[in-house]
Order: C-alpha cells, then structure tokens, then sequence
C-alpha cells in the first residue's frame, strides 16, 4: 500500500486529494515525522486492521474520511459532514449527518455497517424524527379512502421505518365504523397501518394511536386517508411521524 502522496517523497500532483489540500498533506506529514504510518487510497482499499496506530485516508471521500486502526477494527474519526445525498462509496464505521427535512431541522446521524445482512445498511444512531400534525377536525361520509388535509410525510431514503399515527377518530352512527390508515402515495392504506373506530353509540369518539415498523422500497409520500361503513366520521388531533432504522 503506498504512503499518502503530497507527504515525504512522495510528489505533490500524483494523487486525488487536490490543490486545496495542502494544508491537509501538511498535518498527515507531521503524524508521519513522529512515527505514525500513514497510508491512503479509496475507501474500498482500505486494508484489514491489525496495525494498531496506523491512519488510512479515504482520497475518494469528500470530506476526506480518515480511520485509525485499532488493532482489531478502524475507528473513523473526524466530525461527520451534514449531506443531502448518501455517500456512493461508504466506508465501514463511516457516519454521517443526513440532512431529512431542512425546514424543520431533522438531522439524522447515521453510520455505515457494511456486515449487515440487509439492504440498507446506512443505520440510524440518533436524531428527531419526521413529524406531521393536523389539529383542526375534519370529517367524510366516504365509504371509500379520501386524503382529507393530511398530515402526510415525504420519506427521502428507501429503508426501514418505524411509523406511528395518532388521533381522535368519531363516528355520528351507532355501529358504524371510522378508519384512518397510511398509505403510501396514493394507495389505500392497508388494515394493517390503520386506526378503527366502532361507534358504540351516537357521536362516540376515542382517541387512539399504533405504531408499527415497515420497510419502504423507494423514497415516497405517507399520506393519512380516511373511510367510514355508514354515517358521518370526524377526525382531530391527529399526528403522523417517521423515525429511520436502517437506509440505503
């Protein structure tokens, strides 16, 4: 594995860390004047552990990402970057701040585990989730699902979800029955991701909540939908939100 270019004889020009680095190359070489082996290339080169102190810089990463072995794993060290996009080529232990909903200040840390068995192995370490909340009462006579005023979610990376919903759900018939589900788009909610009201009586009401985990296949909408069996159904005080367990 060749040394760090831009350090010791190796020349400034033949690497991909840039013009702008210099400052960089600059401190990479006073870890190596005191005896820390420094070595780079891209991050799917980075060798296996097991030279405890030894720095390995990932050139292809911007930032650069920069891990110190441990002897029996590589922590990668350094602040994580805020970033709107996953990185292509993620290294394992890499972390970043993904930035969910800028409008409302949702950051998620997230760290890359590359022995995870699943698909999305971007997993979540910490951050609010996404949230929408729709107070005023609404109501539908519809038999079939209708979109009403939400609240409704955009989910911006395909993974694995824990999703809850809460509301006051009513129905102005005795026996009849008021739903409100998630659906993803336009879809109707399935049984599953919805909350029922059976009115015991005329204008009963509750107030009610679930919470479930579900793997989403594409980044898309989460829209609240609502349907009623018979009568007159009002919704209020409602409230969805979207916390990641694992993306990609």
């Amino acid at each position: 594995m060749p040394g760090l270019p831009g350090l010791p004889n190796d020349p400034v020009g033949t690497d991909n860390l840039g013009t702008a680095d210099d400052t960089f190359r600059a401190i990479l070489a006073s870890l190596r004047a005191y005896g820390v082996h420094v070595i780079s290339g891209s991050g799917a080169s980075r060798p296996a552990a097991g030279e405890l102190g030894r720095v390995y810089v990932a050139t292809d990463q911007t930032p650069r990402v920069v891990s110190v072995d441990v002897g029996t794993g590589w922590i990668v060290d350094g602040s994580p970057p805020i970033v709107t996009a996953l990185p292509l080529s993620p290294i394992d232990g890499q972390e970043i701040l993904y930035l969910a909903d800028a409008t409302n200040g949702v950051v998620w840390r997230l760290k890359y585990r590359a022995a995870s068995t699943s698909p999305y192995k971007w997993e979540f370490v910490g951050g609010a989730p996404l949230s929408a909340t729709r107070d005023a009462a609404e109501t539908t006579a519809s038999t079939v699902p209708v979109g009403l005023n939400g609240p409704n979610l955009n989910l911006p990376l395909a993974g694995e979800y824990d999703l809850s919903v809460s509301g006051r759900l009513q129905n102005n018939t005795a026996g009849a029955a008021s739903q409100m589900g998630v659906g993803l788009g336009s879809a109707a909610p399935p049984s599953e991701d919805s909350l029922f009201l059976l009115s015991s009586s005329v204008n009963a009401y509750a107030s009610l909540s679930k919470s479930w985990r579900k793997t989403i296949a594409t980044p898309t909408a989460l829209q609240t939908q609502y349907t009623v069996t018979a009568g007159t159904g009002q919704f209020v005080h409602r409230t969805l939100q979207a916390r990641p367990v694992r993306v990609g």
